[in-house]
């Protein structure tokens, strides 16, 4: 998939029409790439609004429907610290979107399979575009 900023709230809904009531998006990319910009406009397609990065929050929790959890754990460096900022938590939700900045800080192993987990691979494709690999973990 390809967007740019111009056709990313188009892009959030049509990806929303495909989630599962439980869904888990692990975001990969560079710093910089555009991880927290894709879920401000999440946030912001499902009638939220959207705050500042997780990156000193850790995990930031939005109002919409369905609720949205945004957890960047780049500053983390152990299981020791993301279990001790409630992270595990978050999984116990009924129903959410669960969007992970830095997902390599947890094993692929770990990942809970009941949220039906994917990967986005984020890459830059031109100046004002990003693609988008997606890769379904099983």
């Amino acid at each position: 998939m390809e967007y740019s900023r111009a056709d990313l709230k188009k892009f959030c809904l049509d990806q929303f029409k495909l989630f599962s009531k439980r869904q888990l998006i692990l975001l990969d990319g560079d710093l910089g790439i555009g991880k927290t910009t894709l879920v401000q406009n999440f946030i912001q397609a499902l009638g939220g609004e959207s705050g500042e990065s997780p990156t000193f929050s850790i995990i930031n929790e939005y109002e919409t429907n369905p609720k949205i959890f945004h957890v960047d754990l780049y500053r983390l460096e152990s299981a020791e610290d993301i279990a001790g900022t409630g992270f595990w938590d978050i999984f116990d939700e009924p129903v959410a979107i669960i969007f992970v900045e830095w997902p390599q800080r947890v094993k692929s192993s770990d990942w809970p399979r009941s949220w039906s987990p994917v990967v986005w691979k984020m890459r830059p494709a031109t100046d004002d575009k990003r693609k988008i690999f997606v890769e379904v973990l099983s």
